[in-house]
């Protein structure tokens, strides 16, 4: 209800702001920027997702108004060292991800070659196992975030009645 009632305020500034801008500078030269036509196209964007009422399309037109902050950048000097040093930053962001899918990716394997036939229980799921290296990889990523590890390697333990030798 708050949302909905900032939404609808934040578009008529945006547009109060877009027509401002046309009268000050005129169609002609309020055309020639992008940026002027980047706003126009956020502000009519940003009607037709007040008008439409689905949750899904709703989200790209939100991600369009926080696009806004470049155009900010552009002004601010402030703004343009800190927008430069996140790029900078963004290869060292992959590297780091790639090392992380590369330790999942070896986890992946190794949890299917030592668990692959335990018996579904507790933790243990059709969504949530070592049965293929999918579900494998999956059951890493969600165990990285901390979220039940312990429970799911408690349910790992091979014992004799918990393993069935007819998997895999």
């Amino acid at each position: 209800m708050c949302s909905d009632i900032s939404d609808w305020v934040f578009a008529c500034l945006y547009l109060l702001e877009a027509l401002i801008r046309l009268i000050a500078a005129g169609p002609r030269l309020y055309i020639h920027d992008g940026w002027n036509i980047f706003d126009a196209v956020i502000v009519i964007t940003s009607f037709c997702d007040l008008a439409v009422v689905q949750p899904d399309a709703s989200i790209l037109f939100k991600i369009g108004r926080v696009m806004r902050i470049f155009k900010l950048a552009r002004m601010s000097q402030g703004l343009q060292v800190l927008l430069n040093t996140l790029l900078l930053s963004f290869e060292s962001v992959i590297y780091a991800a790639g090392f992380l899918f590369l330790l999942l990716y070896v986890f992946a394997i190794l949890g299917v070659s030592l668990w692959a036939k335990v018996k579904l229980n507790g933790e243990l799921n059709d969504y949530q196992n070592f049965q293929n290296f999918g579900l494998a990889l999956l059951t890493l990523f969600r165990m990285s975030t901390g979220e039940a590890w312990n429970e799911v390697m408690r349910a790992c333990q091979i014992q004799p009645p918990n393993c069935d030798p007819d998997l895999v």
